[in-house]
């Protein structure tokens, strides 16, 4: 089946001659963007559990970490309008 051109009347119709890419709901509710363009997330076992790791170590879980850069286009690829 063809997709609908403008001499359909598809503009009226609401159609638009490329599909939007959706964003990967799991990666927007995880990931941020920098100004740069790099990828932030939030470091791993960090959720609960803390009276079992040391005061170091939750010290050292907090905050934001760079995704790695073999990593990176995957993640811009879930995330196409960051």
């Amino acid at each position: 089946m063809e997709m609908p051109g403008p001499a359909d009347g598809a503009w009226e119709r609401g159609y638009s001659h490329m599909p939007k890419m959706k964003t990967h709901s799991g990666a927007k509710k995880r990931l941020r963007l920098t100004g740069g363009g790099k990828v932030r997330r939030t470091k791993a076992f960090h959720q609960h559990n803390f009276r079992h790791k040391s005061k170091r170590q939750n010290r050292q879980l907090r905050g934001l970490e760079i995704v790695r850069s073999t990593e990176e286009a995957r993640m811009h690829r879930l995330l196409p309008y960051g």
